[in-house]
């Protein structure tokens, strides 16, 4: 008898940890088996979807329901999306002109010894700067073995995320909840106190 109830003790307390369970963190556990995974928590939730005070100009209490049950990411896969929102990433590329335009691989060492010289400071820095110096040479080395030519140091940047959400997607069950009090104040013809909550809707939601 005590096994028993031993067990049903268990089943429930597995059911209340699943049932805790985010989906933001579901997505996470299925993604620990995926090969070359590099989520890591971090998402972007919190910027579309949500209600806008204009006259503030502060983002508000959410519009429609935002959930990651579907476990989507945006194209670099660092990210999870919210459902039915589609990521398109900014991308810029910028060339570092200042001084780095280099005629030959030994100008180019020479200056990134210099700043290698100059980062150590003291303290531990140097096995710091070390590791990072030996990466950059040697893929700085193998650029102008590469190509041959001069070297125009460039960088490919993603700057931002282009984010869209689905117009026809769930509304968030608070926002619902707000608006079916305003609808059962006009039903009930109280007038006033349909006014009030319509202005509280604004209020917490936003104007747009």
């Amino acid at each position: 008898m005590v096994s028993c109830l031993g067990i049903v003790f268990m089943i429930a307390t597995f059911s209340i940890s699943s049932a805790q369970l985010s989906t933001v963190n579901a997505c996470l556990k299925e993604a620990k088996a995926i090969p070359g995974n590099s989520l890591n928590g971090r998402t972007l939730a919190g910027i579309v979807g949500y209600g806008w005070d204009d006259l503030q100009s502060v983002v508000t209490k959410p519009v429609f329901l935002e959930e990651f049950k579907s476990c989507q990411s945006e194209p670099t896969g660092a990210f999870l999306l919210p459902d039915n929102v589609i990521a398109t990433p900014v991308l810029q590329t910028s060339l570092d002109r200042m001084e780095e335009y280099y005629e030959t691989f030994k100008d180019y060492k020479q200056t990134i010894t210099n700043t290698f010289t100059a980062s150590t400071g003291g303290g531990y820095g140097l096995f710091q700067a070390s590791g990072s110096f030996s990466i950059k040479h040697q893929t700085s080395k193998e650029t102008f073995a590469k190509y041959k030519s001069s070297l125009l140091h460039t960088k490919l940047v993603y700057r931002s995320f282009n984010l869209y959400r689905d117009p026809v997607s769930a509304l968030d069950p608070g926002f619902i909840d707000r608006i079916k009090q305003i609808s059962n104040a006009v039903s009930g013809n109280f007038t006033y106190q349909a006014k009030y909550l319509a202005e509280m809707v604004v209020k917490d939601f936003g104007t747009h």
